[in-house]
């Protein structure tokens, strides 16, 4: 996966994903992530997956962060990991999508994967 803002080949913090499709777009490398939201997205409590963090406006880009998650339980143990999108996901409007990743509103312009993992 590639970081949305640099370009370059990213894993593990966030995922871009279009709410309409449920495609992932890209990624936030971590420095790119604090630079252009700082520490809003980790302390700021979001919980209204049809809506703008920033308007009432319907939501178009979810940034959900990677999640790990291992059970292990009587003969039998199993990992699951992916970017799942639940209530909890902060959701940006085309509008008040960051001035950077504007290019990810414009349709077509998109190097798509299925979503991984959906909770």
């Amino acid at each position: 996966m590639r970081c949305v803002k640099c370009r370059s080949e990213t894993k593990y913090n966030r995922a871009v994903v279009g709410l309409s499709d449920e495609e992932i777009r890209g990624g936030f490398c971590s420095t790119c992530e604090r630079e252009t939201f700082g520490r809003s997205l980790i302390e700021r409590p979001f919980g209204h997956l049809d809506g703008c963090v920033e308007c009432t406006n319907p939501g178009a880009f979810a940034f959900p962060e990677h999640e790990l998650e291992i059970s292990i339980e009587t003969d039998n143990e199993y990992a699951t990991e992916g970017y799942a999108v639940d209530d909890e996901t902060p959701v940006f409007c085309s509008e008040h999508l960051p001035v950077q990743l504007a290019h990810l509103a414009e349709a077509g312009t998109a190097n798509s994967v299925a979503l991984a993992d959906r909770s």
